[in-house]
């Protein structure tokens, strides 16, 4: 099967971000796992067209979603971004709100809402 993108998803939680990647790969993705937002950042400054889409859990230890997300976009202002929490932020959905590239999804979340929310993301310019 042909990929339909390669994604790098950052959780601190290794059995959920095992458990969605899993889920992302049998939907086609191929599916780069990190720990924290640094590993995050880091992987994405090595390769920064070598992501669709950037998945990041909003609170991680060492570094949280919300940095990374800030840091991977001053090196790449087009960047797609999927920020996901168990912690409803209603801040941080209106600051998406008007950003084309990122979404945010709640934890927990249902399969379909997360591949729904990286396929629209995938359809922006």
């Amino acid at each position: 099967m042909q990929t339909r993108g390669r994604i790098l998803l950052a959780d601190d939680e290794a059995d959920l971000r095992d458990l969605v990647a899993r889920v992302l790969e049998r939907h086609g993705y191929e599916v780069v796992r990190v720990a924290d937002g640094q590993q995050a950042v880091n992987a994405w400054l090595e390769r920064p067209r070598g992501f669709d889409v950037l998945i990041l859990d909003q609170f991680m230890p060492v570094m949280d979603g919300e940095e990374a997300f800030r840091l991977c976009r001053n090196h790449s202002p087009e960047a797609r971004v999927l920020l996901v929490s168990g912690c409803i932020d209603k801040g941080l959905s209106s600051r998406l709100e008007d950003d084309p590239h990122a979404r945010f999804v709640p934890k927990p979340f249902h399969t379909a809402d997360l591949v729904s929310a990286i396929e629209d993301l995938l359809q922006t310019a």
